[in-house]
């Protein structure tokens, strides 16, 4: 049953994933190499935690690993991404 809350956290965090890349579209193009810092460090973070059979940390970093790759890849993506004024 814990295992069913996982997997419908863990696809939430695409619908999240977007609905943040979305909403914050100005700042996609500026924060794109913190993207790829941020989705690096927790997917590495969460093979440790998963290694130590810390699950509720696992968890949440990969939410953030999910979370943060999507605005990396949407930033490439120009239709996305707004002008700066």
């Amino acid at each position: 049953m814990i295992w069913l809350w996982a997997v419908l956290i863990l696809a939430g965090s695409f619908l999240f994933g977007a609905i943040l890349a979305w909403t914050t579209r100005d700042e996609l193009l500026a924060g794109r190499p913190w993207f790829l810092l941020l989705a690096i460090l927790s997917t590495i973070l969460a093979l440790i935690f998963l290694y130590f059979k810390n699950y509720t940390f696992t968890l949440t970093l990969l939410f953030i690993t999910i979370s943060s790759a999507i605005s990396f890849f949407k930033s490439y993506d120009k239709i996305w991404i707004r002008k700066h004024k």
